[in-house]
């Protein structure tokens, strides 16, 4: 059975990463930097039961592997992606773009930024939250031994980043700058529905006083509105404060009541087709970039959701 709330949220990240890519006003790019940390508290949320219906059904191989959990992860992931990626280098090389040989293996790689095509960086995130799941299942961030482990985690990894350790190594920024912070948020996500309500407030609460603090911080220190998205290329504590706090207010709100809007086939459609609809925005994107194509931010954005 579909949980509507999910459904609802699910589509309400997915629209969050496509205005990303739309050249919308800054302010809207502010807002929506909560898009990726949603949709992973949203994953771990979902991969706590489907691990646990999975452990129904069969015990791990081994106690520190569980390889049929991670290979089905893996093929659910990459198989999806790696079929778009094809098409889509068959696609824009017969519209006349072509693309170097590091740009594809690159994009095979699920590399960000200047590395390929770029946007399926995300998918890796998922990737590596998914391959975490068996380890992260029994924590209980209700533990104090466990959010000491996760603080002192978490501390020496934002240590790591501020000094640039190891972002030159390829293997070691995409595994470790990527599996730490939204491991965390996946552990949060897997913990949701256990915690108190009084828990859920105080993260909530933490997570808003971290970043209103470093936003009066960065005010002060500069007189200017600090982008978010800096500090997304690895998570730091500026973005993922941000992102634990608003996806706490959104899923508090929509998991109170039953709104009208999550009975809708549209809605349910989107939930369970993210990774696909995602995945498609980025060929619509290309070709309209290519051509030149409806410059207007919110026109493109509207095409891009439509077409994909």
């Amino acid at each position: 059975r579909r949980i509507d709330y999910i459904d609802f949220l699910k589509m309400l990240g997915l629209l969050l990463l496509i205005l990303a890519h739309v050249g919308a006003p800054a302010f809207l790019l502010q807002l929506r930097c909560f898009d990726v940390p949603l949709m992973v508290i949203l994953s771990g949320l979902l991969a706590k039961n489907s691990y646990k219906r999975y452990l129904a059904k069969k015990k791990p191989e081994h106690p520190l592997f569980d390889a049929g959990y991670l290979w089905k992860r893996i093929i659910r992931l990459l198989i999806p992606t790696y079929i778009f990626l094809t098409l889509f280098f068959i696609i824009m090389l017969a519209l006349g773009k072509t693309y170097t040989a590091w740009d594809i293996i690159y994009s095979y790689l699920l590399q960000s930024g200047s590395r390929g095509i770029g946007y399926v960086w995300i998918i890796l995130v998922y990737l590596l939250c998914a391959l975490e799941v068996p380890y992260l299942y029994k924590l209980k961030i209700s533990s104090f031994k466990v959010v000491f482990g996760i603080l002192l985690v978490y501390g020496v990894y934002e240590l790591l980043a501020h000094y640039h350790v190891g972002m030159e190594n390829l293997l070691f920024y995409s595994i470790f700058y990527y599996a730490v912070p939204y491991g965390i948020l996946t552990l949060i996500g897997m913990n949701y529905d256990e915690l108190q309500k009084v828990q859920r407030k105080t993260i909530f609460l933490f997570s808003m006083a971290v970043f209103l603090g470093l936003f009066g911080a960065f005010y002060i220190k500069t007189g200017a509105v600090k982008n978010i998205a800096i500090f997304k290329y690895p998570p730091r504590i500026y973005f993922l404060s941000y992102g634990i706090f608003m996806s706490f207010l959104f899923i508090e709100i929509a998991s109170r009541k039953h709104f009208k809007v999550y009975d809708n086939k549209l809605v349910h459609f989107i939930g369970k087709s993210t990774l696909w609809i995602y995945l498609w925005h980025i060929l619509f994107l290309n070709v309209f970039d290519l051509f030149g194509l409806f410059e207007c931010w919110w026109i493109r954005f509207v095409l891009l959701v439509m077409f994909s």
